[in-house]
């Protein structure tokens, strides 16, 4: 089945000419599996060698972090190593957010929107067993299981709360040392051209409705994390509502008190955030976010380092 005709439309005007044949492909593509080491159920390299997975490759910005061929899925996912916890599946452009955030040891770590812990779990593993972090899931479901992947996989210790993601600074005004918010979104990047389910609901108002979302939950951000602390906004759509206006919004918002800061990961697919859409001019610093343009190995995501200077 045929992606909606409007989206490939847009997608004309937000992949560079060079780049776009090869984002189409990639709906259509038989895709690798991303997975990584959990270091806090006892994971590490030999692991992953001793899986004997015929394709692999470790990411060359990430230790412990790897792709999987198509003809290695079902051997990777029946594996004891993921049943267990020691492997977590996860797209490398989902890791990516964590890692651009840094944690430092002893910095205190919202999770803002972090159902289902994939980004919770990295970022626990990065920080080890006392780190400070909290998470947030405001639907009742997403929560559960958001608690049950964090105490199977070894990071028990997160604190997790069921709240609405823009309410929290509320209760934490200017706490936290880093933020990430990985925002919910129109689901752009997991478009499949044989699955009509992963873009059925699709539209322009999904678009911006989800946009309307993304922007109160970025002001919660900002507002909840302390003057010197950083927030990273995310995403895994192309829309550049749900993206770059979003951006824009917060810049707006908060003036000189917030900036935009470079992303010094070298990744595949990276392409500088747009300088305009519909006609919007968004601000030189947006430019410095970062589009990871799909692929086999990696789906689409927006990535974007946000400073609180005051």
């Amino acid at each position: 089945m045929q992606l909606p005709d409007l989206f490939l439309k847009r997608l004309e005007r937000i992949a560079p000419p060079d780049r776009l044949d090869g984002v189409v492909r990639s709906f259509t593509e038989s895709l690798w599996t991303g997975f990584r080491v959990n270091p806090l159920a006892g994971g590490t390299g030999d692991v992953v060698h001793d899986l004997g997975l015929t394709s692999v490759e470790a990411l060359s910005w990430l230790p412990g972090g790897y792709v999987a061929g198509p003809a290695d899925r079902s051997r990777l996912l029946d594996s004891p190593a993921v049943r267990d916890g020691r492997l977590w599946v996860q797209n490398p452009s989902s890791m990516i957010p964590p890692v651009v955030l840094a944690p430092g040891v002893g910095d205190a770590v919202l999770d803002l929107a972090a159902a289902p812990g994939s980004k919770t779990l990295q970022l626990a593993g990065m920080m080890g067993g006392d780190a400070d972090i909290a998470a947030v899931e405001p639907v009742k479901g997403r929560f559960y299981r958001l608690k049950r992947n964090l105490r199977s996989h070894g990071a028990a210790f997160v604190k997790t709360f069921n709240k609405d993601g823009m309410k929290v600074w509320h209760y934490r005004p200017d706490h936290f040392d880093r933020v990430l918010l990985d925002a919910p979104c129109s689901t752009e990047g997991g478009f499949r051209a044989g699955d009509p389910d992963t873009f059925s609901h699709w539209s322009l108002k999904k678009v911006r409705t989800m946009a309307g979302k993304q922007r109160r939950l970025l002001e919660s951000a900002l507002r909840a994390v302390k003057p010197g602390g950083l927030v990273v906004y995310s995403t895994c759509s192309f829309a550049p509502e749900e993206n770059e206006a979003v951006v824009q919004h917060a810049l707006d918002c908060f003036g000189d008190s917030v900036c935009v800061e470079p992303i010094a990961l070298d990744l595949p697919g990276r392409q500088a955030g747009l300088a305009e859409w519909e006609g919007q001019e968004f601000a030189p610093e947006v430019t410095e976010s970062v589009r990871i343009l799909p692929d086999a190995r990696y789906e689409a995501f927006f990535v974007c380092r946000i400073r609180r200077l005051e």
